[in-house]
């Protein structure tokens, strides 16, 4: 995932609990002029996923812990319902499951213990168990590698909650996407499964492509 908009009310009460100027911060970012540090946070520019994570850096190194409960997060600092990829709004981040709050911010999948599986004629090379690949998260690894070959072209329907039991809901999403270079699009029609529990976490996620073996010659194919 290559460019993505701050979430600029996060960042700035993060920045404000850290008692930075922005001036230094635009600097220890690299900036060499703090206004585009100004425009990322206005969203008139995108920032780039190494910047998001530099930033999430400084805040944890500069923010004291007495005025937070756990590690600042890149995934904290972007705005998902606005990130031009779609990336976590279509997949994850602003699914409603039957009126609760979005799933948060795909936090839950740093964690070992959550587990991807691709259930079809043929494995989707991207989702496997989740484990690190170089050194990366498997949900991380999918972002970067698959999405920056592709980009979304939005459907209507892109959401159905279909089935919601206690801590297991189903959900259909229906986009499509557009390869960057050839401008071929095609359908990402799947059904993903989630096990919940308690603090509306995932842990256990089953996704299944209506059709696996064209989507994974098209990736191949493409790349």
């Amino acid at each position: 995932m290559n460019h993505v908009f701050l979430n600029s009310e996060v960042v700035d009460d993060y920045v404000k609990a850290a008692g930075i100027k922005y001036k230094d911060l635009a600097k220890r970012l690299g900036f060499e002029d703090a206004r585009h540090l100004r425009y990322l946070r206005s969203r008139k520019n995108y920032a780039s996923w190494n910047t998001v994570v530099l930033l999430a850096d400084i805040l944890n190194e500069t923010v004291p812990w007495h005025g937070r409960d756990r590690a600042i997060t890149p995934l904290q600092l972007i705005d998902g319902l606005t990130d031009p990829g779609g990336v976590y709004k279509r997949l994850i981040v602003a699914t409603r499951l039957g009126g609760l709050e979005p799933i948060r911010d795909a936090e839950h999948l740093q964690c070992p213990d959550a587990i991807w599986e691709c259930v079809g004629e043929g494995e989707f090379p991207l989702f496997r168990k989740f484990e690190p690949v170089d050194g990366r998260s498997a949900p991380e690894w999918f972002f970067e590698t698959f999405f920056s070959l592709f980009e979304y072209v939005p459907s209507p329907d892109e959401f159905q909650l279909l089935q919601r039991e206690d801590d297991f809901v189903v959900v259909r999403t229906c986009p499509w996407l557009r390869h960057r270079q050839s401008g071929r699009t095609r359908s990402f029609a799947c059904r993903s499964s989630f096990r919940l529990d308690a603090a509306e976490r995932i842990t256990e996620m089953t996704i299944t492509f209506d059709e696996s073996p064209e989507l994974i010659r098209f990736y191949e194919t493409g790349r």
